[in-house]
């Protein structure tokens, strides 16, 4: 790598911790700590995984260890992977979490490849997900097209791509498609897609990525340790939540965890 080529990597970092470590991810907290969440697999969700596609239910799902970290999964998954979640699941959360990992050790390693994150919402169908990802890196990131060709080429860099569910409707099948043809251009490539779980399973194409996982709901202990964080000041909301039933069911998604810890502190 020579100085220029390190020099435009650095830049690339830099705007990637500002535009989102700094901005949108942890904004979208609020203030809020991050709360550890659980993953279950499910390989029905994949159309290259040979599961029938009917077994999209929780009782088929593989359960990971409460406590596995989100970037273990990514390693697991051959750095190719689909996450799903309900709304509120902690999509955002899980990014932050990984980009952080991935940040850290592109800062520490320059063979590493730079994580950037991508608003699928803004994806329409006349173009490649290639051509898609070099006119993002240039829009949103300043990456000059010829760079970002060049990356995409040599797998320089980790697309994160945030929200499938988000794209335009009637563009959502062919994003699909695009998404599944750059898999088969760039084997080598790492990806991430995220897409909220019920509007995943009634797109008609399914995406081929190595490994597919969802968001789990908090269970009581993963809810204990958030708020034992807090120590005494929350003892009202436990009192609450060991009170009423609907409230505790609330709590299980980690938006509404996060939501209630910070209306009890103030």
């Amino acid at each position: 790598m020579n100085e220029q080529e390190r020099h435009n990597r650095s830049v690339m970092l830099r705007r990637v911790r500002s535009v989102w470590l700094e901005g949108v991810l942890e904004e979208s907290l609020h203030g809020g700590e991050i709360i550890d969440l659980g993953f279950a697999y499910r390989p029905a969700a994949l159309g290259n995984s040979g599961v029938p596609s009917w077994q999209q239910a929780a009782e088929y799902d593989y359960l990971l260890p409460v406590g596995t970290k989100i970037e273990d999964v990514f390693a697991a998954a051959g750095r190719v992977l689909l996450v799903l979640g309900e709304p509120g699941a902690g999509k955002t959360t899980m990014l932050l979490q990984l980009v952080s990992h991935l940040m850290a050790a592109a800062e520490a390693d320059e063979a590493c490849p730079m994580p950037a994150v991508f608003s699928l919402a803004a994806y329409t169908r006349d173009r490649t997900l290639a051509e898609w990802l070099v006119e993002q890196l240039a829009n949103n990131y300043e990456v000059p097209r010829k760079i970002g060709e060049r990356w995409i080429a040599d797998g320089q860099f980790v697309p994160l791509l945030d929200g499938l569910d988000e794209v335009d409707p009637t563009h959502r099948p062919a994003c699909a498609e695009a998404i599944n043809e750059f898999r088969a251009r760039h084997p080598g490539v790492s990806l991430l897609v995220t897409a909220r779980n019920r509007d995943y399973q009634a797109l008609a194409t399914r995406l081929h990525m190595d490994k597919a996982i969802i968001l789990q709901p908090l269970n009581e202990e993963q809810i204990d340790t958030y708020l034992g964080r807090h120590g005494r000041k929350l003892d009202g909301l436990r009192a609450s939540l060991a009170a009423d039933r609907t409230l505790r069911e609330l709590a299980q998604t980690p938006l509404m965890l996060s939501i209630m810890t910070l209306a009890a502190t103030r």
